[in-house]
């Protein structure tokens, strides 16, 4: 199980076929893993400002995967693999 007191980070960034590639790797050699993902779009829907009505912003969505810290070497080796297995 994997918490926040043995977790580490393997990857954070903007990328949601990215983290789900490098979920899948980590699937197909049975390394566990959790994907937390961040809304940072400062305007939230339905939120209708007076001065601005017009303004479409597009999702800001930041993701972090995580893997507990006694696989964290082995999942970054496996992320430097062109086929992600050895």
């Amino acid at each position: 199980m994997i918490t926040i007191f043995n977790r580490k980070e393997l990857y954070s960034g903007f990328s949601m076929v990215e983290c789900s590639r490098i979920g899948r790797i980590l699937k197909k050699n049975k390394i566990p893993y959790i994907i937390k993902e961040c809304d940072l779009n400062p305007i939230r829907p339905g939120f209708i400002t007076t001065a601005a009505p017009m303004i479409q912003t597009k999702p800001i969505r930041e993701y972090y995967l995580y893997v507990d810290k006694k696989d964290h070497g082995e999942a970054s080796f496996l992320l430097t693999c062109e086929e992600g297995c050895v």
